[in-house]
């Protein structure tokens, strides 16, 4: 009936361009669509999951619980336009169900074709740098896009309005393009693109980069058995260290790498404390990293 996992690559390959044209007409041409290109094509992906779920018939963990959230989402609505007596925050929230159902089926999609992923996954991280990096490199050097962060200092995400997701994604450029670096040392060009459009974006994340830098090269040194124990171990170590605050905040806070985000950082925890969401006195590594 139609090749969707074929469809599926060519969404990867995409999906960073939609994002630019869905800013660029918000932030230039001030056209707010009241759904964006994005969610119109992860919806039709989201029904073509669907589909392919019911006419092969194979239930499997993921797409057990996307039905089953699929179930559910008339509950959802009900409970979310009785607490806010609104039709538009109903809407809004079927935008966010839908979203996890989509993952979901996505990612089932591909756990049960990774052999034929596997084999696009180079040039879906090759085009998506080259969209990521070169899109904030050129806006920033034009003086155009967005500057999220413009109230802290210089920044700029290209187009690309959804922030967090954009963190998460220029990290994980990173991540792919150092573990390239230690197979190929051409892929350093690579790898140094994404952490300069990275740094140019504004986003926080970078700051644990250096920390994943130093976790990563741990696997030249150690054998499988022992980097797992190592994993095991300091995760949780590091975690009750931040939460005990262990660091010094000379060394940690009052340095060249986290000076340029600190008056953001220092915002972020002070709301935090407002809302009683989190207790941050004094000052501790960790409000970096929530």
């Amino acid at each position: 009936m139609f090749n969707l996992k074929k469809i599926i690559v060519f969404y990867f390959y995409s999906f960073l361009f939609i994002d630019l044209i869905n800013g660029f007409l918000l932030k230039e041409l001030s056209v707010d669509l009241p759904i964006s290109f994005g969610q119109l094509i992860r919806g039709i992906l989201t029904l073509l999951l669907l589909i392919d779920v019911f006419v092969n018939k194979k239930m499997t963990d993921s797409n057990k619980y996307s039905l089953i959230f699929i179930t559910l989402t008339p509950f959802y609505i009900l409970i979310f336009f009785l607490n806010d007596i609104s039709f538009r925050a109903v809407t809004l929230n079927i935008l966010e169900i839908s979203k996890i159902v989509f993952f979901l089926l996505l990612l089932d999609n591909i756990f049960k074709n990774s052999s034929f992923y596997l084999k696009k996954i180079h040039s879906i991280f090759k085009i998506n740098l080259y969209v990521f990096s070169l899109s904030i490199i050129l806006s920033f050097l034009l003086g155009i896009g967005i500057d999220a962060y413009k109230n802290y200092y210089v920044s700029n995400k290209s187009y690309f309005y959804a922030s967090n997701a954009t963190a998460v994604l220029g990290f994980t450029i990173c991540i792919y393009y150092t573990y390239m670096t230690k197979i190929k040392k051409k892929y350093i060009f690579n790898l140094s693109l994404a952490l300069i459009a990275f740094v140019i974006s504004g986003s926080k994340i970078i700051l644990l980069y250096p920390f994943f830098l130093i976790y990563f090269f741990y696997n030249e040194f150690l054998n499988e058995f022992k980097y797992k124990i190592l994993t095991i171990l300091v995760a949780p170590l590091f975690t009750l260290l931040l939460i005990n605050n262990f660091f010094d905040p000379n060394i940690f806070i009052k340095n060249v790498l986290v000076e340029r985000y600190q008056e953001r950082s220092l915002h972020s925890i002070n709301m935090f404390k407002k809302h009683n969401q989190i207790d941050i006195e004094p000052l501790k590594w960790y409000s970096y990293i929530s």
